[in-house]
């Protein structure tokens, strides 16, 4: 089990899974092993199967222990979320919350169902209390000003963006939404040198858009 544990921390799925599987085969209430692949699937994209593991942990939780629970509940919410079924999400990542209230990935990711749900207050009203508890953690302003971006408020957007890449300046998805903030406001010089940033540091998909949008 701990070569897989390692294998799947590192990324190494094509390695964790036929281990999880054998793990699995041989015992089908193996939690941990479950838990594992959830992961592995997760890593690999295949949230329907990340998603059926989950579940089955989740049916069965009367045998699970509380971090059992809280990562059961969680997987499970983020493999809707990826699949953009934030309404069905929402279920799972609020008792993964009450699992663990304190949690700054369970808060952060209610937030963004919330921020998808339209729900902008709720959102924000947990956010400022994780950037007060975590002010160095880059991905509270960052969902603070995706909050105002999807309500269409960019001025207000702009310095959370700001600060989200102050505090980490390799996170790409930062300079994508601070690139598209810009672009509302006008600031074509600006929003095209965070496309750049954000191409630069990963997001390949981006090259067409700066073409079209920058090359003029």
């Amino acid at each position: 089990m701990e070569r897989a544990e390692v294998f799947v921390s590192s990324g190494m799925i094509d390695y964790a899974l036929p281990i999880l599987n054998n793990l699995i085969k041989f015992n089908e209430n193996n939690y941990q092993a479950l838990m594992y692949r959830t992961m592995a699937y997760y890593q690999l994209g295949l949230y329907d199967k990340a998603l059926e593991d989950a579940i089955s942990m989740i049916e069965d939780s009367q045998n699970l222990n509380e971090e059992q629970k809280y990562n059961a509940n969680w997987n499970a919410a983020v493999s809707l979320i990826m699949q953009s079924n934030f309404k069905k999400s929402l279920d799972f990542i609020l008792e993964a919350n009450k699992l663990q209230p304190d949690s700054p990935k369970a808060n952060q990711t209610l937030s963004l169902v919330y921020i998808n749900l339209g729900e902008f207050n709720k959102a924000r009203k947990m956010l400022k209390k994780l950037t007060k508890k975590y002010p160095f953690d880059h991905g509270n302003y960052k969902l603070m000003g995706q909050s105002y971006l999807m309500n269409k408020e960019y001025k207000e957007a702009l310095p959370y963006y700001d600060k989200a890449i102050e505090i980490n300046k390799f996170y790409a998805p930062s300079y994508e939404n601070r690139a598209t903030v810009k672009f509302y406001l006008g600031d074509k010089e600006g929003a095209c040198k965070d496309l750049q940033a954000a191409f630069e540091l990963g997001i390949t998909h981006l090259e067409e858009i700066i073409k079209e949008r920058c090359s003029e």
